[in-house]
Formats: C-alpha cells, structure tokens, sequence
C-alpha cells in the first residue's frame, strides 16, 4: 500500500513538473523573440553561409540584404503567432492562404535572387541545406502526422 501511494505521489510531483517546465519553456521563448534583433540574426546568418558555401566578399555583400529581410519577415511572423497564440485564436482558412501564398512567392524570388548571386556549385549546395533544414523539426513531424492519417484512410478503404 505504501508503494503504491509513493509511486502515486511522485507521478502527481512529475506531472506538475512537465506543466510548469512547458510554462517556463513558452515564457522563455516570448523573451526570446523579444529581445531578438534582425541585424544580428542576419548578420549570423550571412557567417554560416561564408563558412559553408565558401562566398566572396562581394557575394557576402549580396547576400546579407537577402538574410536581412527574411529575418525581418520570419520575426514580424513569429511574434504575429505568437500574440494570436496568446490571445487563444487561430487565423482563418483565407488569412492561412493568404499566408501561405505569400510564404511560397517569397521563398521563389529568394530562390531566384540566390541563383543569381551564387555561382553552380555553391547555388547546389545553398539549396540542399535549405532542403535539409525544411525537412527537420516540425516539418518531418508533420509529415508522419500525414502518412500515419493516410495509412489509416487506405487501411479503412480495404
């Protein structure tokens, strides 16, 4: 009896522990954003490329404009979401297309403006990365969220 109502309280501890950490976790991220500043994210940004893709002094100095204004747009995006979350609402089916529309038409001109700047090899090696990077994290997870909820819909149709 004793075992079971101490494996029952430290279940009860644990729990509380899990919610409060994911609290801390969405009030360190808000902070985050906060402070965040676009010249330094694209700054940063611009330092990865030069180390991985090996860019001249003047491609850097093409680049970094491009790496400015994604951060800009990445950020204004991010603290939208994030008041909406706030707030306890989702945007709209029309908004999410709008959204998503504006999302791609800006990943093609940064796609055609990196073509531009970089040359065959480096413009290969900037688009898998980019590849790479959209296919981690939350991207992945959706992508098995749909495959499990289409495996399932096949297995209800046989």
């Amino acid at each position: 009896m004793k075992k079971l109502l101490t494996i029952a309280l430290v279940l009860v501890a644990f729990n509380m522990q899990a919610q409060d950490t994911k609290e801390n976790r969405m009030a360190m991220k808000k902070e985050r954003f906060n402070k965040m500043n676009t010249e330094d994210i694209a700054e940063i940004q611009t330092k990865k490329m030069v180390l991985a893709l090996d860019l001249s002094d003047a491609q850097q100095k093409q680049v970094k404009p491009l790496n400015l204004e994604n951060a800009k747009r990445h950020l204004a995006h991010m603290k939208h979401k994030m008041t909406l979350k706030e707030k306890g609402e989702q945007p709209s089916e029309a908004v999410r297309l709008k959204m998503l529309n504006d999302k791609l038409d800006h990943s093609i001109a940064t796609k055609r403006a990196m073509k531009k700047i970089l040359n065959e090899a480096q413009y290969e090696k900037w688009n898998e990365r980019n590849e790479r990077k959209h296919k981690r994290g939350r991207h992945k997870k959706m992508g098995k969220k749909k495959e499990k909820a289409h495996g399932a819909i096949e297995s209800q149709e046989r």
